[in-house]
């Protein structure tokens, strides 16, 4: 059998494959976070509601740690995120405008990320999550004096595990916003 294809169309078919598939996974990459964030919801409700019941106010002490652990899901999902979204901004897009011959600020990821800022709800996790890590330990102490060094240990341990989590988030945002403002130039 021939192949009537050109060259031509046989890359653009190749390149938009590639982009269907890597759109494909930007979806499955928002629905996981929030997937991850529902279940940070729960298990912060499960560890209040367990902490009362119980009345042992030290289970609080698991709630800086769950929340550390799905941020920590949600951020590398997001870095992913960036990642293939920079894959497809400057490598997949420019090509098939070449080879199509159209305009790349008409592509998608290079439209949006030319004109928008992103990383609102990165920046909610993230913020969130030392809140939670700062105010449960002073919440236990304060209504269990008498148990300082638990509060107290779980304050530093779970406090570094933040700042770890918030320089990696602040090393993928600084690198997708600079090449936002590559591009803009």
């Amino acid at each position: 059998m021939v192949d009537r294809l050109s060259k031509t169309d046989r890359a653009i078919n190749h390149y938009e494959s590639i982009r269907i598939s890597i759109r494909e996974e930007i979806l499955f990459r928002i629905g996981q976070r929030d997937s991850f964030s529902n279940y940070l919801a729960v298990s912060l409700g499960t560890i209040v509601t367990a902490a009362f019941l119980s009345n042992n106010i030290l289970v609080l002490l698991i709630a800086p740690f769950a929340s550390i652990y799905f941020t920590s899901m949600i951020m590398h999902s997001y870095e992913i995120h960036v990642k293939i979204m920079t894959y497809l901004r400057d490598i997949i897009e420019p090509e098939l405008s070449r080879l199509c011959e159209t305009p790349c600020e008409h592509e998608w990821e290079y439209f949006y990320t030319s004109r928008y800022k992103s990383g609102i709800r990165r920046h909610f996790y993230v913020y969130s999550m030392y809140l939670i890590c700062l105010f449960v330990p002073i919440i236990v102490y304060l209504i269990e004096p008498s148990t300082w060094i638990a509060p107290l240990l779980c304050l530093f341990i779970s406090w570094g595990l933040c700042c770890w989590i918030k320089i990696r988030n602040d090393e993928v945002t600084k690198s997708s916003e600079n090449k936002n403002e590559e591009d803009n130039k």
